[in-house]
């Protein structure tokens, strides 16, 4: 199948199946070359990129926050049932991915009251950083009646106004000029860490450190997480599981230049694997390409040669 017609295959599936598609590209360039061109037959909603994490399982780091965030954007759309491309890479479908456990959100929409505070609040449990004003994703900041936040999943930062605790204005802003740009609706902000130190999470981790000689559990019982902390992820959520197993059943997995694709899964399991032996891991994070699809019916498609 030629490259320009693929974008156009995955949107017909995705009508006519009225279910999410897997599309599996090697590089994460593709992936979101690909969920660019789908948005053309589809909308922005269409299609979704689920990238996987730019470290590996256990070092020292933590993903990025866009890259939580954006992950996170995909599993709340598949658990509320929408139908649209998943554009991931061969590391990103092969990766094993925490059940994400209740996917807290928060709604706002213009006329409705908020409690600033209790908003603030939330948005650090859900790991959002404040700041005195919005640089990244993942931040937000409070100035008087002013509320600034830049979700992981969307294109631009948003501004809400307050008169008293009504939200009077929704709008997005420049992230260069800080100036606000159209009015919108609603939005919807979701969690943008894989880890939160929420209530829940604080009480599992505390109960887990008195067996387990891991010091970020300990942090993390005290609602701090350190860098690289998601390690933790398989132990407080009860294991891992492939991205596949998180869509409808009989939903296809497109596998695009199969050959590029396991060539990548394959070495992106070498490097895990040595990872692994290096920093005496135990738990399992990825599996091969196969292992991580074999719950889908799988699609291969290649160029003409």
């Amino acid at each position: 199948v030629p490259e320009p017609v693929r974008p156009f295959l995955l949107a017909a599936l995705v009508r006519h199946l009225q279910r999410p598609v897997l599309a599996v590209a090697a590089r994460p360039e593709e992936a979101e070359g690909l969920a660019r061109d789908v948005h053309a037959f589809l909308g922005r909603a269409g299609a979704e990129v689920f990238p996987g994490w730019e470290v590996l399982p256990g070092e020292p780091l933590s993903p990025s926050i866009e890259t939580m965030g954006r992950r996170l954007n995909v599993l709340t759309r598949l658990a509320e049932g929408h139908s649209f491309v998943i554009a991931t890479t061969a590391q990103g479908a092969t990766q094993l991915v925490a059940p994400p456990g209740p996917l807290e959100s928060i709604r706002l929409v213009v006329g409705k009251e908020i409690d600033l505070d209790a908003v603030a609040g939330s948005l650090v449990e859900m790991g959002y950083e404040r700041n005195y004003m919005v640089e990244r994703r993942g931040d937000f900041a409070i100035r008087g009646g002013i509320l600034d936040i830049f979700p992981p999943a969307s294109e631009r930062p948003v501004r809400i106004e307050l008169w008293g605790d009504e939200i009077t204005s929704l709008r997005h802003f420049a992230l260069a000029t800080q100036r606000s740009l159209d009015e919108i609706d609603s939005v919807e902000v979701a969690a943008c860490r894989e880890l939160r130190a929420d209530e829940r999470t604080r009480a599992r981790a505390a109960v887990l450190s008195a067996s387990h000689s891991d010091p970020g559990l300990v942090q993390l019982s005290e609602g701090v997480i350190e860098p690289g902390a998601e390690r933790l992820l398989p132990l407080l959520t009860g294991g891992l599981r492939p991205l596949a197993s998180f869509v409808p059943p009989g939903t296809p997995a497109v596998v695009l230049e199969p050959k590029r694709v396991r060539d990548r899964a394959d070495e992106v399991l070498d490097q895990a694997s040595e990872w692994a032996a290096t920093a005496r891991a135990t738990e399992r994070h990825f599996l091969p390409l196969e292992s991580a699809l074999e719950s889908l019916p799988m699609v291969l498609m290649s160029s003409f040669q």
